[in-house]
């Protein structure tokens, strides 16, 4: 194959995955279970096709592979112990895990030649602005009840405050990894600084009405490390705080009581949101003590959640912070969750890779670090938008100095050739059943129809419709 038609590959292959990354976070369905499957769906879809161009091309290089290699050791522990070991209970929730998080650092693999490149690292990173600008809005819109249309009042989700990602939370963490960028480039006077400065208060206000504080603490800690290191422009700076200063108040004005609630709530710790955290993390924390060594089980956290749930609220000392009588699926901290599921060998390797991250510099450590900040007290990287953007942006800090390594035509066909195997098998094991599922509850709840539903040993619940109402 020609040069030129090589390169066209590659460009085309290039923009292809950033239209991914700019549009997998707007998609959101009432057909599926969760709106993040919509996401993983389109996110999925993207990748097939960039898997395809690369197949085409048959030249790539390794080294996007190697640059995640601690997170893809812990991968292959979870494949030999948690599957093939039997060491997970559920081990079709193990592998659809599995399969997840290959997929996102596959994504990396697929992007890292590119990210080599300044200008492609400006390309992904516009991608992932013009997305969070887009969710932003979207979510701004909501809460002003002007698109009705688009976000129904739903008895199961909070009215006014789902957003894309069906919960609010999310919306606020997203909206403030974009916010450091924003702030980063508008003090810098780079291109398009009124834009910048446009993207700043349009997020800021965003992560204010999410009402998220942990979303409020890491925007702050990002706002705060934008500023550095220096040259910036303090005419900027100080308009900059003036701006921010006057969309805040203003929005605390519109609400000042609810806001005061929010704050007084976390700092008394006496809100529901900051109870009911604190008792998912006793009960995480119990988890950890009873599997420290090998965990749980990747994606095996909603299976063990009722028992060691049950075991913080019926604690003898009676300092139940909390009261209810679900289980849950997630810690609503990343870190706890993960060393409940992979014990020490899932710690040691995430910790290897920060330390891997610890030695670059560049401007993408900002969303890295609101990222991190905001998975102390919730789950982004279960988030397919999320777990995406740290992927891609660790990936630029990776790959800004990396030696240039020689081609090869095993890795053009096993890293696409595993990823559309990997995203097939997500969308048959994960977002069809969702669908199924979803299109379950509806006809139960419209009363055409009867559900039952089975829930085996090993495996997600089953639904079997019985026959009309």
């Amino acid at each position: 194959m020609k040069r030129i038609e090589w390169e066209r590959l590659e460009y085309a292959r290039g923009h292809v995955l950033c239209v991914g990354a700019a549009l997998c976070a707007v998609p959101y369905s009432f057909h599926l279970l969760s709106f993040l499957h919509a996401k993983e769906a389109v996110l999925y879809f993207a990748l097939a096709m960039a898997s395809t161009m690369a197949l085409l091309r048959g030249r790539m290089r390794w080294q996007g592979i190697w640059a995640f290699g601690p997170v893809w050791l812990f991968l292959l522990w979870v494949l030999v112990f948690h599957l093939l070991a039997g060491g997970a209970t559920v081990r079709t929730y193990a592998a659809e895990s599995l399969a997840r998080g290959a997929l996102l650092l596959l994504a990396g693999a697929l992007a890292f030649d590119l990210l080599r490149d300044a200008c492609w690292r400006y390309r992904f990173t516009n991608a992932f602005l013009i997305s969070a600008v887009l969710v932003s809005l979207l979510f701004l819109l909501q809460r002003a009840g002007l698109a009705s249309p688009l976000f129904p009042d739903r008895p199961s989700l909070a009215p006014g405050m789902y957003s894309v990602f069906g919960n609010a939370d999310l919306l606020g963490g997203y909206a403030a990894m974009a916010l450091p960028l924003f702030v980063y480039r508008f003090l810098r006077g780079q291109r398009l600084s009124v834009i910048a400065a446009a993207g700043v208060l349009l997020m800021a206000a965003a992560v204010a009405l999410s009402e998220c504080r942990s979303a409020w603490i890491a925007a702050s800690v990002g706002l705060g490390a934008a500023a550095f290191p220096r040259p910036i422009s303090m005419r900027r700076a100080g308009l900059l705080v003036l701006l921010l200063a006057g969309v805040i108040t203003g929005l605390v004005a519109l609400q000042p009581a609810r806001f005061m609630e929010r704050v007084k709530g976390a700092a008394t710790l006496e809100s529901t949101g900051v109870r009911a955290r604190l008792w998912m993390w006793d009960g995480t924390l119990r988890m950890i003590a009873a599997h420290p060594a090998a965990g749980v089980g990747l994606g095996n956290y909603l299976y063990w959640s009722p028992l060691y749930m049950g075991e913080a609220l019926h604690d003898e000392d009676g300092t139940n912070p909390y009261w209810t009588d679900r289980h849950v699926q997630h810690a609503h901290s990343d870190p706890l969750e993960l060393a409940a599921e992979a014990g020490v060998l899932g710690v040691l390797c995430a910790c290897w890779m920060l330390a891997r991250l610890s030695r670059r510099r560049g401007p993408e450590w900002l969303v890295l670090l609101v990222l991190l900040i905001f998975s102390l007290a919730n789950f982004p990287f279960h988030s397919a938008p999320h777990a995406l953007a740290g992927v891609l942006f660790a990936g630029m800090l990776l790959a800004r100095d990396a030696p240039v390594r020689a081609e090869s035509r095993k890795a053009a066909i096993m890293i696409p050739g595993a990823t559309i195997a990997l995203a097939a098998f997500m969308a048959w094991a994960g977002i069809w059943p969702s669908f199924l599922l979803r299109s379950a509850d509806i006809e139960f709840l419209d009363g055409r129809a009867v559900s039952a539903f089975v829930y085996p040993s090993n495996g997600p619940p089953l639904a079997f419709r019985l026959g009309p109402a």
